[in-house]
C-alpha cells in the first residue's frame, strides 16, 4: 500500500486526500446527527418522566390521606384528578388517566368523554393505544409508549411520544405525551445546516489541496519520486550524480540537493586527503604512547619500591622515636632519683653536724660528771679521815664513806670510758660527715649531669619525633606520586588505545571514503 502511495503523483495523493477527508467528515456530520437526534429524544423522555413521576407523587400523598382515614376512596380520587386537570405545560400538553380496564378517567381537552370506556381506541396508524398502556403498566408498571395522536382542536394525526406509569390500589394508568414532529423539524434544520458546512469545508479543503499541491511542486523542484532516486544515488555514494532542473531554479529542494552533492563532492575529497594524514599521525602517536607507557610502568616500579623502603625507614624512625622518648622518660625519673638524693644527702650532712654537735655536749656533760667524781672522791676520802679520827662512834660513816669513795671512783672510770667512746664516735661522725659531704657534692654532679642527660636525650626525642614526621611527608608525597604515576600509566594506556583506535577508525574513514564516486 504505502509502495503504491509512493509511486502517485502529489495531485492524485492530495486528491485521495480531499476524497478521504469527504468520507471523513460526511462519517463525523452523521454519527454527530444521530447523536443529537438521541440527545433531543432523550431530553424529551426525561421531560415525560419527570412530568409523570411529579403527577404520581402528588396522587401518592392524596392516596396517604385516604389511607389515613382522612379521605373517602370516590373523594381521594375526585380531588386528585381535580388536581391533575389543572396541570399544563407547554401551553397545549396535558396528564390524562385511564383505568385497567380501558376506563377513560381523565381527559382535560375532552371531559365529557370521562368514564367512558376506550380499550379499543386506536391511533392514526392502527395501533391499539389504551391496550398497549394497559399492558406495559401491567407488565412493567411504567414504560414509554409511541403513538399518533391529533392536536387539540384539529384532526390530523402527529407522532406523539408518551410515558405512562401505574397508580396501585386505584389502578389508575396515569400518563402524558409529547409531540415529536418539531423535534425531526430541528434535527433536518441543524442536518442541513451540517451539510451546508460540510460542503463548504470540503470546498475549502478542495482549494487548499490546490494550493498545496503547486506549492510543495515549487518547494521540490519536481516530483517527490526523483527527488527520492537522487538522494537514494547519493546515499549509495555516487556523487557524479546531476539533478534535472529548470534553468531559473535556484530554491527548490531539488536546486538545494544539487548544490549538496557539489559541496559533498569537495568535502570527500577533503576527508580523503586528509585521513590518509591522520591515519599516518595516529600511527605514530600510537607508537609513542606505547613507548611513554613503559618507561610510566618502570618509573611506577622504582616508585613502588621507594615506597615500599620508605616504609621500612619510617618503621624504624618511629622505634628510635619512641626509645628516644622511653630514655628520656627514664632519664627525667633518675634525675628526679638523683636529686631526691641530693637533698636526702643534704639532710645526712644537716644531722651528721647536729650529732656532732650533740656529741661535743656529751663530751663536756661527761667532763662535769667526771669532776663531780672526782670531788666526791676527795670528799669521800676526808670522811674517812674524819671517821678514823672519830674512833668507834665514826666506824658506820666511815664504812658509808668507803662506799661512796667507791662509787666516785666506779663514776669516774665510767665516765672516762664513756668520755674515750663519745671521742671515737664524734671522730668516726666527722669521718662521716666528711665522706657525706663529699658524697652530697657527687651527687650533685650526678644529677647535673642526669639533668644533661635528660635535656640531651629530650633534643634528641623531638629530632626523632620530627624526623619520623619529615619521613612520613616523604613517605605520603612518594605514594601520591606512585598513585599519580600510576594514574599517569593508565592514562597512557588509554590515550595508547585512543590513538589505535583512532588509527583504526582513520583507516576505516579512509576505506568507507574510499566508496564515494566523485
Amino acid at each position: 500500500m504505502i509502495g503504491l502511495l509512493g509511486r502517485l503523483r502529489v495531485r492524485t495523493r492530495l486528491l485521495l486526500l480531499i476524497v478521504l477527508a469527504f468520507v471523513g467528515i460526511v462519517a463525523i456530520t452523521a454519527v454527530s446527527l444521530v447523536n443529537l437526534r438521541k440527545s433531543m429524544m432523550d431530553e424529551r423522555r426525561a421531560k415525560v418522566v419527570g412530568i409523570v413521576d411529579s403527577a404520581a407523587t402528588i396522587i401518592g400523598r392524596i392516596h396517604q390521606l385516604q389511607t389515613d382515614g382522612k379521605l373517602g376512596r370516590e373523594e381521594a380520587q375526585q380531588q386528585a384528578k381535580d388536581v391533575i386537570r389543572s396541570v399544563r405545560y407547554e401551553k397545549s400538553n396535558y396528564i390524562f388517566i385511564y383505568d385497567t380496564d380501558g376506563m377513560r378517567v381523565l381527559l382535560p381537552p375532552a371531559p365529557e368523554s370521562e368514564g367512558k370506556p376506550f380499550k379499543d381506541l386506536k391511533d392514526a396508524k392502527g395501533n391499539p393505544l389504551v391496550q398497549q398502556m394497559i399492558d406495559i403498566v401491567v407488565n412493567k408498571e411504567s414504560g414509554f409508549i409511541s403513538y399518533w395522536f391529533p392536536r387539540p382542536g384539529g384532526t390530523e394525526s402527529y407522532p406523539k411520544l408518551g410515558f405512562v406509569r401505574l397508580v396501585p390500589d386505584w389502578n389508575w394508568v396515569l400518563g402524558t405525551g409529547v409531540y415529536i414532529d418539531d423535534v425531526d423539524q430541528e434535527f433536518w434544520a441543524v442536518a442541513r445546516t451540517g451539510i451546508a458546512i460540510c460542503v463548504l469545508l470540503l470546498c475549502g479543503v478542495g482549494g487548499m489541496a490546490m494550493l498545496i499541491s503547486r506549492g510543495i511542486l515549487q518547494q521540490l523542484g519536481g516530483e517527490p519520486a526523483y527527488a527520492v532516486d537522487v538522494v537514494h544515488q547519493v546515499s549509495s555514494g555516487d556523487l557524479s550524480t546531476r539533478v534535472e532542473l529548470d534553468a531559473n531554479d535556484r530554491d527548490s529542494l531539488l536546486a538545494h540537493i544539487q548544490a549538496m552533492i557539489d559541496q559533498l563532492r569537495q568535502l570527500i575529497s577533503q576527508v580523503r586527503d586528509s585521513s590518509h594524514s591522520i591515519d599516518t599521525a595516529a600511527g605514530e602517536i600510537a607508537q609513542g604512547n606505547m613507548d611513554l607507557s613503559r618507561r610510566t610502568e618502570n618509573q611506577s616500579a622504582n616508585l613502588e619500591a621507594t615506597a615500599s623502603s620508605m616504609e621500612e625507614l619510617t618503621a624504624t624512625v618511629k622505634q628510635n622515636s619512641e626509645s628516644a622518648h622511653q630514655a628520656s622518660t627514664l632519664a627525667n625519673s633518675a634525675s628526679d632519683i638523683a636529686r631526691h638524693g641530693g637533698t636526702v644527702v643534704s639532710d645526712v650532712v644537716s644531722t651528721m653536724e647536729s650529732i656532732k654537735q650533740s656529741s661535743t655536749k656529751v663530751v663536756d656533760i661527761i667532763g662535769v660528771i667526771d669532776g663531780i667524781a672526782f670531788q666526791t672522791n676527795i670528799l669521800a676520802l676526808n670522811a674517812a679521815v674524819e671517821a678514823a679520827r672519830a674512833g668507834e662512834q665514826g666506824r658506820g660513816f666511815a664504812v658509808v664513806a668507803a662506799e661512796v669513795r667507791n662509787l666516785a671512783q666506779r663514776s669516774a672510770a665510767a665516765a672516762k670510758e664513756i668520755k674515750q667512746l663519745i671521742q671515737d664516735s664524734v671522730d668516726k661522725v666527722q669521718s662521716g660527715a666528711t665522706l657525706v659531704d663529699d658524697a652530697g657534692k657527687t651527687m650533685s654532679e650526678i644529677v647535673e649531669s642526669v639533668r644533661r642527660v635528660t635535656d640531651i636525650m629530650t633534643e634528641i626525642a623531638d629530632a626523632s619525633r620530627e624526623q619520623s614526621q619529615g619521613i612520613e611527608q616523604v613517605n605520603a608525597a612518594i605514594v601520591e606520586m606512585e598513585e599519580v604515576t600510576q594514574q599517569n600509566a593508565a592514562l597512557v594506556e588509554q590515550s595508547a588505545a585512543a590513538a589505535q583506535s583512532m588509527q583504526d577508525q582513520s583507516q576505516a574513514l579512509v576505506t568507507k571514503v574510499s566508496a564515494f564516486r566523485l
